[in-house]
């Protein structure tokens, strides 16, 4: 990541975000988990998106979250097992749903082309 990356991916984010005096090292947590490969020249919206989505984790605390896999009342309680989904992780936030939603967005795959 470099200096102008990291200040454009710093410039997309949300004022509390930008302004947080941990927002460098978020970025440099973000730069782990994002590859400027795969996304060109949207490498600092996504460094944006995943470096949100990791202060907001941050700013929350140490709460558990994720779905809810048992209830009980009184004496009676079930439990089911929670879906398997790919970066559920990513999920617990609007900017880690963004995040996924712009991955989505490169995709790549087989296509055909031409036709009869």
């Amino acid at each position: 990541m470099t200096d102008a990356q990291k200040a454009k991916a710093i410039s997309f984010m949300p004022d509390k975000l930008a302004g947080n005096v941990k927002v460098n090292v978020w970025m440099e947590i973000a730069s782990l988990r994002v590859s400027e490969s795969f996304f060109g020249t949207s490498y600092p919206l996504a460094l944006s998106y995943m470096a949100s989505h990791i202060g907001i984790l941050e700013m929350r605390g140490n709460g558990v979250g994720g779905p809810i896999t048992s209830r009980s009342e009184g004496s009676i309680s079930e439990s089911y097992a929670a879906p398997s989904i790919p970066n559920q992780d990513l999920s617990s936030t609007s900017y880690g749903v963004a995040y996924v939603s712009l991955m989505r967005s490169f995709k790549t795959g087989f296509g055909i082309s031409g036709g009869i």
